[in-house]
């Protein structure tokens, strides 16, 4: 998967939405963004490419940044949805 197909998958999930995201055009080749950020109802998500997997840094209001780490959508979709409705979210 690419990290835009992450991204709308993630969001999609969340029922959130994806923001459209400006990436540099080089004259080689189409440059692919480092990140996509999901606007959820009170927070946001940035996912970015992470050795081989995916990394999603949620931010919430008053709190710090809290990454996850994953490689699939399907464990950073527990993690996040874990956090947000405030249950346990040690894996």
């Amino acid at each position: 998967m690419t990290l835009q197909e992450v991204a709308q998958e993630l969001a999609r999930r969340l029922d959130a939405r994806v923001e459209p995201v400006v990436a540099p055009k080089s004259e080689s080749e189409e440059a692919q963004p480092a990140e996509v950020c999901i606007q959820g109802k009170g927070y946001q998500v940035v996912v970015s490419p992470f050795f081989g997997g995916w990394q999603a840094t949620l931010h919430l209001p008053k709190e710090p940044p809290l990454a996850f780490f994953a490689e699939n959508v399907d464990m950073l979709e527990s993690r996040l949805k874990a956090k947000l409705t405030g249950r346990d979210y040690r894996f």
